[in-house]
């Protein structure tokens, strides 16, 4: 009884010294693993950095998307309503007829030397 008690006090302390041995290793491990977790750590702040940069370039794209459906709105009122008065003047031979281009300069608001129906 006395052999069987003490043999396993011996086994409870080789227990603890090979407990003792996995925190060492474990402890090595952290350590080793210290730098890995911390280039993935800054990988991760400049993700987060590019997200909001997109993000913010993203609601760029769209308000200039809306102003550009704002210019073709505006760009097919003025051509239609050329249209119209030209169709109620009648044909006249001395004016050029029609242009997309007259619809792109006056959406764009380029000055009349840019355009090319200016003269």
């Amino acid at each position: 009884m006395v052999r069987a008690r003490h043999e396993e006090i011996q086994k409870i302390e080789r227990d603890f010294v090979e407990l003792a041995q996995m925190f060492q290793d474990l402890d090595a491990l952290v350590v080793q693993q210290d730098n890995s977790v911390a280039r993935i750590d800054e990988a991760g702040e400049d993700v987060n950095t590019n997200v909001v940069k997109a993000n913010e370039q993203i609601d760029g794209a769209i308000e200039k998307a809306r102003s550009r459906r704002r210019k073709k709105w505006w760009c097919l009122l003025i051509s239609s309503q050329y249209l119209r008065i030209e169709a109620a003047e009648g044909p006249d031979s001395s004016v050029p007829p029609p242009s997309l281009h007259l619809c792109c300069c006056v959406a764009a608001a380029l000055p009349a030397k840019n355009c090319n129906l200016a003269s």
